[in-house]
């Protein structure tokens, strides 16, 4: 059976592909993670210590989203209906 060395030439591998694969926090949408922070009680997520901060403007972005759809109130607090640890 031939197995070959490599996927890929040297050439191919040293200019195509970058030499590290950017964090998934910077790459997805952080929506979710925000959702859980703020259920959490963890208030200021744009000072928050990420291994890997996710850009500023992300946060504020996602934060006006889960506000418009109805998840945080405009204040940037959980709405109580989106929150499970809510003991109202």
């Amino acid at each position: 059976m031939f197995l070959p060395d490599s996927l890929f030439s040297s050439a191919l591998f040293n200019d195509e592909f970058p030499e590290w694969n950017l964090p998934e926090i910077q790459t997805t949408p952080i929506d979710n993670v925000i959702l859980q922070m703020k259920s959490m009680k963890i208030d200021k997520i744009t000072s928050f210590p990420f291994p890997t901060p996710p850009d500023k403007q992300t946060i504020l972005k996602a934060e006006e989203r889960l506000v418009t759809l109805g998840a945080l109130e405009v204040d940037k607090n959980i709405a109580g209906k989106y929150n499970k640890f809510n003991i109202n």
